[in-house]
């Protein structure tokens, strides 16, 4: 599930900031990008990650920033702005540009950079995991809200899905006595005589075992009645198995379709298809 977190952690003379961001994926990966001075703080902040978070690609930034008198935390590329200055004269002296070149001089990339990043002490660990907490716990209220509304949208496609086999039934047997009434017509036209009621009495039998869905709908209601218990699991990752459920769902309604010889049922199955799909797609922001 996508989801973001930002916090701050503030010192005497350093702000720490830490920021996370999620996005779906099949297995759990966080990644945190921290300078490379503290890379000693890494797996703290991944097995801090791993508790809250079950599957999804999680990025973890931490910055950061001295404060009080910025400018002693900050030297200038002496180079290359010297580079800058010269072509900044010779645009002038050329007419290529009029006026002060200072701010284009200022927004050089890299021409201000941080003097050095401070050693990591217990003092400045303690700031980091503080923020990483609170952008941890901002990330999985807001994940949370999410959820809810994921939730909401499952469950009225998971009722469109319990329809769809409700009416399925019903119709059926219907489409049983279709074939029936079909058949006799059309052996009567051939033969220009009365079909007798056993003989059609067999090849309705025959066509009925052909063309039976029975075992597809069975099937497919316990995979809707297991999709409903885990859409309803608190603090469990049902990701994969609802995605294991719903390629099942899928294979019972195609089947369903290619067997059922009624065309309200077949609009019924494009109908299903349509659910499935969309259960689909929501189902990749579950963890």
């Amino acid at each position: 599930m996508t989801g973001y977190g930002r916090a701050e952690a503030i010192a005497e003379d350093y702000l720490v900031t830490v920021e996370l961001k999620s996005v779906n994926h099949r297995f759990k990966e966080v990644f945190v990008h921290a300078p490379r001075e503290w890379m000693k703080v890494d797996e703290r902040i991944k097995s801090l990650v791993q508790t809250k978070v079950q599957r999804g690609k999680v990025d973890v930034y931490v910055n950061v920033n001295a404060r009080g008198d910025a400018g002693s935390a900050y030297q200038v590329d002496e180079p290359l702005l010297d580079a800058v200055l010269h072509l900044g004269q010779h645009l002038i002296e050329n007419k290529q540009v009029s006026g002060s070149v200072m701010d284009h001089i200022l927004s050089v990339p890299g021409l201000f950079v941080l003097k050095s990043t401070p050693i990591l002490d217990d003092r400045l660990e303690g700031l980091v995991l503080e923020a990483a907490n609170g952008a941890l716990q901002e990330m999985t209220d807001r994940r949370r809200t999410e959820g809810l509304k994921l939730q909401t949208h499952l469950r009225a496609r998971l009722l469109d899905m319990q329809q769809f086999v409700k009416q399925v039934k019903q119709l059926y047997p219907r489409s049983i006595e279709a074939f029936r009434t079909r058949l006799k017509q059309r052996v009567e036209s051939i033969l220009h005589n009365e079909i007798p009621d056993e003989r059609l009495a067999i090849e309705t039998a025959i066509a009925a075992e052909k063309t039976s869905i029975e075992e597809e709908w069975e099937r497919l209601s316990s995979h809707l009645l297991q999709f409903e218990h885990l859409l309803f699991k608190d603090n469990e990752a049902v990701g994969r198995q609802m995605d294991f459920l719903l390629q099942e769902m899928v294979r019972e309604v195609n089947t369903i379709g290619s067997k059922a010889n009624d065309l309200e049922i077949s609009g019924l199955v494009l109908d299903a298809k349509h659910a499935l799909e969309q259960m689909r797609e929501q189902s990749q922001n579950v963890e």
